[in-house]
């Protein structure tokens, strides 16, 4: 399948968290959720990280936010399928809520995850200061770096992810620029203004968050996505 659409947009994102509530089978609640379109045969793993966590995040009160996040990939998924989501209560406290989320398809158990909610609360508070990297107006967007290069791949890299990345040092779609340091920097914006609500920019976060996990080693190896 190509990706014909090349003006951005957040909305592949936006559908990847869109639930439909369903009678539980296994556990206490169930919703379903369709990955979405990637030029390669299983689905991006953000996915199911975001869908996981929007379905637990549907099953606790107003007044708890979600504070961490566990998630194992189980199996391969589907591309552009439906993904049944079930979700344990495992606790309700005063100021903290549990919750397993067992996401299955074809029957078969593919992705686990544990999110943990709290009732937010005062404290300490500090701040890190920003390191010193260039800022996103200084770097290229994917779709600059990847202007010559004609694939159902560069073409998603370039539009199909719903964000904006800008990748310090190079990205590593197609080469690798000789650094073996085993790090990288990210700015990251949603190509559309998204909702504001606190649940969907922690959701992007989830979402986002498995396109550059392995560039770190991808780097300190001498590789890249194309290898």
């Amino acid at each position: 399948m190509s990706e014909s659409n090349t003006t951005p947009t957040s909305q592949r994102f936006l559908d990847a968290i869109a639930l439909t509530p369903t009678e539980p089978e296994r556990s206490d609640h169930a919703f379903f959720a369709t990955t979405q379109y990637v030029p390669w045969p299983k689905a991006y793993g953000g996915d199911m990280v975001a869908q996981s966590a929007a379905a637990a995040m549907a099953t606790v009160g107003d007044d708890r936010t979600l504070h961490s996040l566990h998630s194992s990939f189980l199996r391969p998924v589907d591309v552009e399928s439906v993904v049944r989501y079930e979700v344990e209560v495992v606790r309700d406290g005063r100021g903290y809520s549990t919750r397993q989320v067992r996401a299955y398809q074809h029957d078969k158990l593919a992705f686990l995850s544990t999110a943990s909610f709290q009732v937010p609360e005062g404290g300490p508070e500090f701040s890190v200061s920003l390191p010193d990297v260039p800022s996103p107006e200084e770097l290229p967007r994917a779709a600059d770096v990847l202007r010559d290069v004609s694939s159902d791949a560069a073409e998603y890299w370039s539009h199909g992810r719903s964000f904006d990345q800008r990748h310090i040092p190079a990205p590593l779609f197609v080469r690798n620029d000789g650094s073996d340091t085993p790090h990288v920097g990210l700015w990251v914006r949603a190509f559309d203004t998204l909702p504001d609500d606190a649940n969907t920019h922690q959701l992007a976060i989830a979402y986002v968050c498995d396109y550059s996990i392995l560039e770190p080693s991808l780097r300190a190896l001498g590789l890249h996505w194309s290898s």
